[in-house]
């Protein structure tokens, strides 16, 4: 390395090297985050642009092929081969002036031509966040995939379901977990649409207002992957898919959150329909019969995390449309975003697969506490004609005269049914023993929600396999994305061989 080379313009329009403080910002904002991943993304970078500027005719082939030969083999090298020296500045100039001290300032410095910092750090960007996204819609993918194997070994598993976290009506747990699926669903849905907005080429934008070399944006947005062009020079700085992935990746963690927070509560003694086995859990330093369900409480914690990492990143990009530096630091949390959803997906996951529900005391439940009132009141008005607000009444009286004795559902008579509406309505109702037993029974509540939407497996069964349908196609779309961005790296390597002849 060429000890006397500083960042651009030092002996030029700056008369100073680099201070400390400048440096210390070009280490904080560019070189702390120039992982693998951006290492990668920069040759690819320098290799497409070139190949594009030889294909045009802005510069000769052969000095073109000796930019390639030298961008491949400090690419070969590896990232931890390549020092970043903050004297020399940010990302870019590091990066440049490795090829200038191999090839001189005039065949290498051909290399930047037609292009800035501006389209540079975001296409840099883009790609960084692109194998991030890739990774979250495959693990979405998975974890519907859990989601819907576990429902389907339940959907018979009759139990209460929740309104304001009191027994509301009885549902199956099939019936749960699919809400769930369906949550997940819509999240895919946005990270995938998301996708189509994230990838698109900056590349030749420059820093505003193109350029007036015979560039060919299209050659170059094609080498790398991208499916479509950024049409606006003021529209480059703008990075709201960094906000849209994080509110993406926030969303999909609200959902999490919630199933976790619904499994931590049924896996207390209080509730204890659920058992997290114990290569799941932790024991307590100081408690010999404790086993926590700690990756759990871990979901509900990332959750947190992503949550404040969009506020960070849409703190971050509210400035002016041409703070580009400000713009470039939403990139970080935006990332840790997707990446703290993924990690979720794959822990809970298997976590998910490997619970064990109670399906008896969950079958008990759903018949103790009153959760087939709604059906006692549908049946007053089927069988007597009664209007809904009317039983609703009768059945209120009934329920609380039964809490108030300790009478449960199951121990309700014809006899019992009929004083409550006598002191309700003011005359006798009354509904036949077996009429009255059915209404009580969470079995016969399940089997009656038969429409789209309902708790019956009959209802059930049919979205489970639309489901199934679904994650199907999906996982195709996403194969034949990720092949599309295979077949742009072998053209680019193909291009690349093409000049080295």
């Amino acid at each position: 390395m060429t000890a006397h080379r500083s960042t651009y313009g030092v002996g030029t329009r700056l008369k100073q090297p680099p201070s400390d403080e400048l440096r210390g910002f070009f280490e904080r904002a560019y070189l702390s985050m120039f992982d693998e991943i951006a290492f990668e993304a920069v040759a690819r970078i320098n290799l497409a642009h070139t190949v594009m500027l030889a294909e045009v005719g802005v510069i000769p082939r052969d000095e073109a092929a000796q930019i390639l030969r030298a961008v491949r083999e400090w690419r070969a090298a590896g990232r931890e081969a390549f020092p970043l020296d903050s004297a020399r500045g940010d990302v870019l100039p590091n990066t440049e002036l490795y090829i200038l001290d191999q090839l001189g300032d005039f065949v290498g410095g051909k290399m930047h031509t037609g292009r800035s910092r501006g389209d540079f750090y975001v296409a840099l960007s883009r790609l960084k966040f692109r194998p991030r996204a890739l990774q979250l819609l495959e693990a979405a993918l998975e974890f519907r995939r859990a989601l819907l194997d576990v429902a389907g070994e339940h959907v018979e598993t009759l139990m209460p379901g929740h309104s304001h976290l009191q027994h509301a009506q009885p549902v199956t747990l099939a019936h749960h977990l699919l809400g769930f699926v369906h949550m997940l669903e819509r999240d895919f849905a946005r990270l995938r649409a998301a996708w189509d907005r994230l990838n698109v080429s900056p590349m030749g934008l420059a820093i505003l207002s193109t350029s007036p070399y015979p560039l060919d944006r299209g050659r170059t947005a094609a080498l790398l992957g991208f499916e479509g062009l950024i049409r606006n020079g003021r529209d480059l700085i703008d990075r709201d898919y960094a906000a849209e992935l994080a509110a993406d990746a926030a969303i999909l963690m609200m959902h999490l959150n919630k199933l976790a927070t619904d499994l931590y509560l049924w896996s207390t003694q209080e509730f204890g329909v659920v058992r997290v086995p114990d290569e799941d859990a932790m024991t307590s330093s100081i408690m010999p019969q404790k086993a926590n369900p700690v990756i759990l409480e871990q979901i509900l914690a990332e959750s947190g995390r992503v949550q404040g990492e969009l506020a960070g990143v849409l703190a971050t990009l509210k400035g002016s449309s041409a703070h580009n530096v400000e713009a470039a630091a939403a990139d970080t949390p935006a990332i840790r975003a997707l990446e703290a959803a993924t990690w979720s997906l794959r822990e809970l996951g298997p976590v998910l697969r490997r619970l064990e529900f109670d399906r008896e005391l969950l079958a008990r439940r759903a018949g103790e506490h009153w959760a087939q009132a709604t059906d006692l009141a549908d049946a007053l008005v089927r069988e007597v004609g009664l209007s809904f607000r009317q039983a609703h009444h009768v059945v209120g009286r009934l329920v609380g005269e039964c809490l108030g004795r300790g009478i449960a559902p199951s121990e309700v008579t014809p006899e019992m049914f009929e004083q409550a509406a006598e002191q309700t309505l003011g005359r006798p109702v009354s509904l036949s023993p077996g009429a009255l037993k059915a209404a009580l029974d969470p079995r016969h509540a399940v089997e009656l929600r038969t429409m789209l939407g309902g708790p019956s497996p009959r209802a059930v069964r049919p979205l489970l396999e639309e489901a199934d349908t679904q994650v199907a196609a999906e996982r195709a779309d996403l194969g034949a994305l990720n092949e599309r961005l295979r077949a742009a790296d072998e053209a680019l390597e193909r291009a690349v061989d093409a000049m080295l002849v």
